[in-house]
């Protein structure tokens, strides 16, 4: 035993040194150990945070999809109304009625000249001065159109003036925003004669081939007589909310070129 632990003495360097390497050992590998854990726990944190982000964008198209789906179900619907309504009219200049669906881009609607863009362009056959309405009522005219998108001149735009009339009548007027209050408008030059009262539906007179005589546009909220007497004034709230436009459906007439041309040949008569 004195042996022993004499040698133990005459060595106690050695084993001192043995001693802190062991510690040592030890050390690292429950450092590693805890490094092994937190890396692992970053990597769940990443795995988990992308997993989510492409969970988020598979929702986000399958919604997309599933919404322009639903956006080509109802043009389709809208062509079948529309073509079947007016099958009735004598005065009918519209032989086959097709409708383009669409998405709003920007929507202006506290400008006093607003502008409605859309995602579609002369490559899906949108040409200027054709009729845009919304899943309620008519929206405006295209005014510019590229390949892929189109400008529309929003009724809510003091250049535009379309003709209107009250559902049961074929007096008409004229449409136009005073450029004040979205959804608000005014109906000018319609008959004295005519038959209205508040809450009459105010539609398209049809009187060109951009929109077929029929289509909703608003309400009647207001009607004052004019200084002469001869004519209403009129205001209507109109059917589509122009503050949260989302959708829109572009009329294309199969023969207005043909109308546009023996119309402009009327003019050197």
């Amino acid at each position: 035993m004195l042996k022993l632990i004499k040698f133990l003495l005459a060595r106690n360097s050695l084993l001192l040194f043995l001693g802190m390497e062991f510690i040592a050992f030890i050390l690292i590998l429950n450092n590693n150990l805890y490094l092994k854990y937190q890396t692992n726990d970053i990597k769940t944190e990443i795995s988990g945070f992308y997993n989510s982000k492409i969970n988020s964008f598979n929702k986000y198209t399958s919604l997309a999809d599933d919404n322009l789906k639903l956006l080509e179900e109802n043009a389709e619907l809208h062509k079948k109304l529309l073509n079947q309504n007016h099958i009735n009219y004598s005065k009918n200049i519209w032989d086959s009625l097709d409708v383009i669906p669409a998405f709003v881009l920007t929507n202006q609607y506290q400008m006093i000249n607003n502008i409605v863009l859309l995602n579609k362009g002369s490559k899906d056959g949108i040409k200027p001065k054709m009729g845009v309405i919304g899943s309620k009522g008519i929206i405006g005219i295209t005014l510019k159109v590229s390949p892929h998108y189109t400008a529309v001149l929003s009724i809510l735009n003091r250049k535009n003036m379309i003709s209107v009339s009250p559902k049961h009548s074929n007096q008409f007027g004229f449409l136009k925003w005073d450029g004040k209050e979205a959804n608000i408008l005014n109906i000018t030059d319609l008959p004295f004669e005519t038959l209205i009262r508040v809450n009459d539906t105010i539609v398209t007179a049809g009187n060109s081939n951009i929109f077929p005589k029929g289509i909703p546009v608003g309400k009647i909220i207001n009607i004052k007589k004019s200084n002469d007497s001869k004519i209403y004034q009129i205001k209507i709230k109109t059917f589509e909310d122009f503050t949260g436009l989302d959708y829109a459906y572009i009329l294309k007439n199969s023969l207005a070129k043909e109308y546009e041309q023996l119309k402009d040949s009327l003019d050197e008569f």
